[in-house]
């Protein structure tokens, strides 16, 4: 069965990817974020082959609840949970990428991860951010709250 591939977002090799691809291929182009958040939405899962130090789109997508198939390098490997937001591959080929579509087919995980990435996905919250911070300067003895308060006294 063949499946279908929605690609959204502008590249130098756009054209030359539209003139060779099948129609269960669509190119989006550029689109607005509420038409993204749509195709988030319903995506069966996001196809995230790049490297990025973090990428904020694997995020968004479990937001949304749903999975990611992402190249295992970069910020993908602190954003996706291999076997449970998504999955992750090795080597970054045709033939890694397809055994990880097949991996993930096999999985379930598309059917059954709904909370499982919306929970993930709260911890890149601005305020899970902060409440780390927090923590990670409580471990070297740094009293926040007491800074803040002499901070707003001085204001």
């Amino acid at each position: 069965m063949t499946q279908k591939l929605v690609v959204i977002g502008e590249g130098e090799e756009k054209a030359r990817l539209e003139r060779g691809c099948g129609d269960n291929i669509r190119f989006l182009g550029s689109t607005s974020f509420p038409e993204l958040k749509h195709h988030f939405a319903r995506c069966k899962a996001l196809i995230f082959p790049g490297e990025e130090d973090f990428g904020i789109v694997p995020v968004e997508v479990q937001a949304a609840g749903r999975p990611v198939i992402a190249y295992g390098k970069g910020g993908a490997l602190d954003t996706v949970v291999d076997g449970k937001t998504g999955v992750l591959f090795k080597p970054s080929t045709t033939e890694g990428l397809i055994a990880a579509i097949e991996r993930f087919e096999a999985s379930g995980i598309s059917e059954n991860c709904t909370a499982d990435c919306v929970a993930n996905a709260k911890g890149f919250t601005e305020a899970s951010f902060q409440a780390g911070i927090r923590a990670a300067l409580a471990e070297v003895g740094f009293d926040y709250e007491a800074f803040q308060s002499v901070r707003a006294s001085a204001g």
